[in-house]
């Protein structure tokens, strides 16, 4: 995403590149460029060209790519005075997801959506769970686990959204969600709750 926005913005690659860029590259070569970036096995190739070294730290990550030989592939030559090289930066955070931790997007509108399979299905059997006990199914040793997932039935409509579209917190997985004792009323205090404020 970091590269893809560079690649895309005109001004700024004229700002990094100098008067060079400004007179010579053309838009469907930049366009090419990103499509390069879309594709995991071109995205490789991109980088090996462009000479760029990505720094992996824990409140982010920087990609610093070569002026030269950008020039040269967005506009078939020309030339940059600039020799240090263009640093493009992408706010990162650590995140905790049941065992593991995960690195992320500092900016939750730019973190790309990551459907929970198990925790869509989660929702599911809390409908169902619902129902069961509405019917007076749900008896005997089941009737506590079905009274624990009809609990999700009452999520705000908000987050059952967000998780449909895969923009819950990293941190919320279908362990997590069951694992929450008293889950609030309020639907602004369950936006709380489970991370989404």
């Amino acid at each position: 995403r970091g590269l893809t926005g560079f690649l895309n913005d005109p001004l700024r690659r004229s700002a990094e590149l100098g008067e060079a860029a400004r007179a010579e590259v053309e838009e469907p070569v930049a366009s090419r460029l990103v499509d390069m970036v879309g594709n995991a096995a071109s995205l490789s190739r991109l980088l090996d060209c462009l000479d760029a070294r990505i720094i992996v730290r824990q409140e982010v990550i920087s990609i610093l790519l070569d002026p030269a030989k950008l020039l040269e592939m967005l506009c078939c030559g020309g030339r940059t005075d600039r020799e240090e090289p263009i640093a493009i930066e992408i706010a990162v955070q650590m995140k905790r997801r049941g065992h593991e931790l995960k690195l992320i997007y500092a900016a939750p509108e730019a973190r790309p959506a990551m459907r929970d399979d198990r925790l869509i299905q989660l929702l599911g059997q809390g409908r169902t769970a619902y129902q069961q006990l509405r019917s007076g199914k749900a008896t005997g040793e089941n009737r506590r686990q079905t009274i624990r997932l009809a609990r999700l039935n009452f999520l705000a409509p908000e987050i059952v959204t967000a998780i449909l579209e895969g923009r819950q917190p990293v941190e919320l997985t279908a362990r997590s969600l069951l694992r929450v004792a008293k889950l609030p009323v309020a639907w602004n205090e369950q936006k709380r709750a489970l991370g989404f404020e």
